[in-house]
């Protein structure tokens, strides 16, 4: 395993290409042209008109009547978020992501706006106004920008940057096996929290059934919980929070971040990577919070630390991967908050739960019960595999790509 974690770790050193990227790409949306106030459809056909870029609105396009008023400002922040920064991503055979977090000034958005998709429809076009900035700049002639859906969702569009071939030396980044992604992010005080619980409507019934739908006096029967829905605002909520608590962690725990390189590697070969066509919802930040878990707060007996802070990547990677294959999650949902209040609430709607540091979060909710399934059975085995003395499966765990058609 040495030698895999050395030909898969990222040679930091050499990458000064990227950072090059990077600030200008940070420069070029730092000034992003500004508008006032007017209605969403004008904004988007405007945009179409002046730049060719179409708003990647959610399926559920905004209807007629929805009234929905959008101006553009440039971000709040910009900042490189995930494995990158703290310096533990890996070359798969997949390549790697590299994420760029711009948050989306506060002031766009009133409290309600988790209500009926108003998120989203706003997300879709300030992302599209990033794309028309950065394809209108010099930047649009050496990289190929596009929109994709993170993890194959419609509601929640990135933008994916990589190197075209004509690119100059100087911002031709297509040897790194990186892909930049800028993801939209929203700060914690732009919509209340309160409203984003997984108990908690964000869509109304009677809005999807209708484009002329108007809501009335009384909505009880329309009040359904939308708690994957919630979710996805919440993430783009918590990317930095996130970012800083697995800092923390890898401050503490000399093994995290090879253990997460070896995951990564485990996880790719097994279709969790973001290219994979049944968008798997299991991620490998999915498994860093997951190894944070049981390195800081629990998962052993009685609710101690199941792994020491002092053991290698190789026993963190197993203790996971074990900790994986056997934990019933059903019966035993997970917090990075102790005795939280309303933890049965989040375990009424998710097949599995672990509640993130900021006890807002599952960072599990999109994790279905197939999945959880097939992936409990691929840990399970890998643990088997890792403890075979008769016969080395070092291949069949790292290098060999499983075809699987379980999900």
């Amino acid at each position: 395993m040495v030698e895999l974690l050395r030909e898969t770790r990222l040679p930091y050193a050499k990458l000064e290409v990227l950072h090059t990227v990077l600030a200008e790409i940070k420069s070029t949306l730092e000034n992003v042209n500004p508008h006032e106030e007017m209605s969403i459809e004008e904004a988007a056909k405007t945009l179409k008109q002046k730049s060719k870029v179409e708003v990647p609105f959610p399926p559920e396009v905004p209807p007629p009547n929805a009234k929905l008023m959008m101006k553009m400002e440039p971000p709040s922040r910009m900042n490189v978020v995930g494995s990158f920064p703290l310096k533990y991503a890996a070359r798969t055979r997949h390549g790697y992501n590299l994420d760029m977090i711009v948050e989306m000034p506060a002031e766009l958005f009133q409290k309600q706006d988790n209500i009926n998709y108003r998120y989203f429809y706003k997300r879709a076009y300030y992302l599209a106004a990033l794309a028309a900035q950065l394809r209108g700049s010099p930047l649009g002639k050496m990289l190929d920008i596009r929109f994709h859906p993170l993890r194959g969702d419609q509601k929640r569009p990135v933008l994916l940057i990589t190197a075209l071939p004509t690119s100059p030396s100087s911002y031709n980044f297509a040897d790194t096996g990186a892909t930049i992604r800028i993801l939209p992010s929203l700060s914690m005080d732009a919509i209340q929290t309160t409203r984003l619980l997984p108990s908690r409507s964000g869509v109304r019934v009677g809005y999807l059934e209708s484009p002329n739908y108007i809501p009335t006096a009384d909505t009880s029967q329309e009040l359904l919980p939308t708690p994957i829905y919630n979710a996805l605002i919440l993430e783009d909520m918590l990317f930095t929070a996130h970012l800083a608590y697995v800092h923390r962690v890898i401050q503490d725990c000399p093994g995290f971040a090879d253990a997460c390189i070896l995951a990564k590697v485990w996880l790719s070969q097994r279709g969790y990577h973001s290219t994979h066509p049944t968008t798997r919802q299991f991620t490998s930040f999915n498994w860093a919070m997951l190894l944070a878990y049981l390195v800081q707060v629990g998962g052993g007996p009685n609710g101690a630390r199941l792994l020491s802070r002092q053991f290698t990547p190789y026993q963190l990677f197993r203790g996971t991967l074990h900790f994986i294959g056997t934990h019933d999650f059903a019966k035993e949902p997970l917090s990075f908050v102790s005795d939280l209040p309303n933890l049965a609430e989040f375990q009424s709607h998710s097949a599995a739960v672990i509640v993130d540091p900021s006890g807002k979060l599952n960072l599990f909710q999109g994790l279905s019960q197939p999945e959880l399934l097939h992936l409990q059975h691929e840990a399970r085995q890998a643990v088997q595999w890792l403890d075979d003395p008769r016969c080395d499966h070092f291949f069949a765990l790292f290098l060999t790509p499983v075809q699987d058609g379980a999900l």
